[in-house]
């Protein structure tokens, strides 16, 4: 039963984070996918503390599939390529210290 249920999260996640970042990503910035991890920072510092299961299912699945350290990188490099590299410096110092923030911040709550 977990397996599917991680299964059908991890869906959920994937598909929110590529709705969002259709949706708020520009050339010039990508506000959906710095928004999907800061979001999934925060959510997860809300259940780190729960049980295993909770944790696997929402933290591993649904969050884990969400949010992506792969694309920060690949926009953060097409960024520099593009020869915006202040822009890129931005959003991968934004994402990380937001990123820690928000979890901090869901700990806390």
């Amino acid at each position: 039963m977990i397996v599917f249920g991680f299964l059908a999260l991890a869906a959920l996640g994937s598909i929110a984070r590529v709705v969002v970042s259709h949706h708020l990503n520009r050339e010039k910035f990508a506000y959906g996918t710095l928004l999907i991890n800061i979001m999934g920072s925060f959510l997860l510092g809300l259940i780190a503390n729960d049980s295993s299961d909770i944790v696997i299912l929402f933290g591993i699945g649904a969050l884990g599939s969400m949010t992506t350290f792969s694309t920060l990188s690949q926009e953060a490099v097409q960024l520099s390529r593009g020869k915006r590299i202040g822009t890129a410096i931005f959003y991968v110092a934004t994402s990380l210290t937001a990123g820690v923030a928000a979890a901090w911040l869901g700990l806390l709550i």
